[in-house]
């Protein structure tokens, strides 16, 4: 397998495939970019590789040219203050004594220890 230059954006290196020079290992799906990378490469250089996953890069790991898995970015969905504030103000009253009760009808109250025999 040979390598390119370094992706500097990522700083992870393109791969080309084992049948020929040019032909890019990198996959797309769904307008992401997926490079991939070996088992011995995420094992190697896996600090370079999560960090350019926490950059929004996406990866498949191959092991012996095989795809494995794959890297993506967790999608998350922050809330703003005030979008918690209205469902927090839509949320149900809780009450303190019913939510105790009905927590000790199904969890044993009692401490025991783990290793005790």
């Amino acid at each position: 397998m040979i390598l390119q230059q370094d992706d500097q954006d990522a700083g992870v290196r393109r791969r080309s495939g084992r049948r020929s020079a040019g032909h890019s290992t990198a996959c797309y799906t769904g307008g992401v970019s997926l490079l991939e990378i070996s088992q011995r490469d995420l094992r190697l250089r896996s600090k370079d590789i999560m960090d350019a996953v926490e950059r929004g890069q996406a990866f498949t790991v191959t092991r012996d040219g095989r795809p494995m898995g794959q890297l993506v970015p967790l999608r998350r969905q922050w809330v703003t203050r005030e979008q918690f504030a209205v469902s927090s103000r839509l949320a149900p009253r809780v009450d303190p004594d019913r939510l105790r009760a009905d927590s000790e009808s199904v969890i044993d109250g009692e401490l025991c220890d783990p290793y005790g025999r």
